[in-house]
């Protein structure tokens, strides 16, 4: 997860930063018990991104990790309206409060 962590972090590219993003999600999907490590990178990612198609990419990874509901469908390759990214958004920022 460090080497995963480090392109969410800082690739320069938002593809690559969303593909991190979601690499954590299929880790979590193997290994449960990665969640909270995973969610404390996912938060820490989210406070800086601007970018809609890496912010999206974590929102999608939060939600699947953490059983939330932030509206967002996994399974879309199109990405969500502004304003269903800006609900999510707030929706994550609650369930990572203790992450």
């Amino acid at each position: 997860m460090e080497a995963i962590s480090k392109a969410l972090y800082n690739d320069t590219d938002e593809d690559n930063r969303c593909w991190a993003a979601t690499a954590m999600m299929q880790m979590f999907f193997d290994y449960e018990e990665i969640a909270p490590k995973a969610l404390a990178y996912l938060k820490k990612a989210l406070e800086t991104e601007t970018a809609t198609k890496a912010k999206w990419g974590i929102l999608v990874s939060v939600q699947e990790i953490s059983g939330g509901r932030l509206g967002l469908k996994s399974d879309s390759h199109t990405l969500p309206s502004e304003r269903s990214l800006k609900a999510a958004y707030n929706k994550a920022v609650k369930i990572l409060e203790n992450h």
